[in-house]
């Protein structure tokens, strides 16, 4: 498999017009109050193309680009460096958005006025795996194992991740510094939003919490989650925050305890789900409304939320159907 290949040496060499676009268009991004992961996942995506017209398109301007030069590199991208439909429409959509962005410009930019991209087709999308969920009761199994087994630590990222719904970058960025002062965690910045706020958890999570950290004993990580203690030479322990990837990893080693496939999204729309069947006995069992649901999982957009619920239209038209024959 090639592989697009960023350095700081190639990208000198890149032609000078598509530099300036590149730069010119990520300070418009700037100027829209985007978050800066997202700017800097738009810049990166296009300097990789920058670094692929520089090998394979005799480093022309990123202007002098054609549908032909488009259609070619999305081909590439599929067959040399076989990366997913999603991903490769997630490039095209960034260069199409930089050069629509130019073509509008009418002061630097005024000689640039057709954009080929708009023409270019998309990737299809692939088929979207079967959604899973589980009920409270097999989150509760599952934690029950993990503390039959001493993996406590386990146990706090499935209950974390359960009881706020958040994503595995959310559960990274919690701190252990005061925690059991309530039941929500330090400040956090949610996925594409730069406001901060907290994550919230039941009492049963915050025990869990507590003997964690009991259990880990002193130590300078602020990170509630780590590596298992090293020792070494000079028989100190040695701790160190947990990447996202191990993070993920272990809570889906979790599964396998009820042998089921799960991960932190399967937790976050099994919480989401949970709450709006009302299946939560620490909530006295109550229903939670979509608007409610997608406050709690920091969603910007209430269609957002309804993917992460089952449909039960099919349910529900029965009902009434039932009510009608009554």
């Amino acid at each position: 498999m090639v592989k697009i290949k960023y350095t700081k040496e190639k990208f000198k060499k890149i032609n000078k017009e598509t530099k300036a676009v590149i730069d010119d268009y990520i300070s418009e991004c700037r100027g829209k109050a985007l978050t800066q992961r997202t700017i800097l996942e738009y810049r990166n995506l296009l300097r990789h193309v920058a670094m692929l017209i520089l090998e394979n398109y005799e480093n022309k301007s990123i202007l002098e680009m054609s549908r032909r030069d488009w259609r070619s590199m999305s081909i590439m991208f599929q067959d040399e460096l076989a990366l997913s439909n999603s991903r490769i429409n997630s490039i095209l959509s960034a260069v199409t958005s930089c050069l629509d962005y130019i073509e509008d410009e009418e002061e630097e930019w005024k000689h640039y006025n057709k954009n080929p991209m708009r023409r270019l087709k998309r990737m299809p999308k692939k088929l979207v795996r079967e959604k899973k969920w589980l009920n409270r009761s097999e989150v509760r199994t599952i934690l029950t194992k993990l503390l039959e087994k001493g993996q406590l630590q386990c146990a706090v990222m499935v209950g974390l991740a359960y009881d706020s719904g958040a994503r595995i970058s959310e559960l990274d960025q919690v701190t252990k510094n005061n925690i059991l002062s309530g039941n929500v965690t330090n400040k956090i910045i949610r996925k594409g939003q730069k406001k901060e706020t907290t994550l919230m958890f039941h009492n049963d999570t915050k025990e869990l919490i507590r003997m964690w950290l009991e259990q880990r004993g002193e130590d300078d990580v602020e990170k509630l989650f780590i590596y298992p203690m090293i020792v070494n030479k000079s028989n100190k322990d040695l701790k160190r925050a947990i990447t996202i990837k191990s993070l993920s990893s272990r809570i889906k080693s979790a599964g396998k305890l009820i042998e089921k496939d799960i991960s932190p999204h399967v937790l976050r729309r099994s919480r989401a789900e949970g709450l709006k069947k009302g299946e939560d006995e620490r909530l006295n069992f109550r229903k939670f409304s979509q608007k409610e649901i997608q406050i709690i999982l920091g969603h910007s957009d209430l269609a957002t939320t309804e993917q992460y619920l089952k449909d039960d239209s099919v349910e529900i038209m029965e009902k009434i159907i039932e009510m009608v024959a009554a």
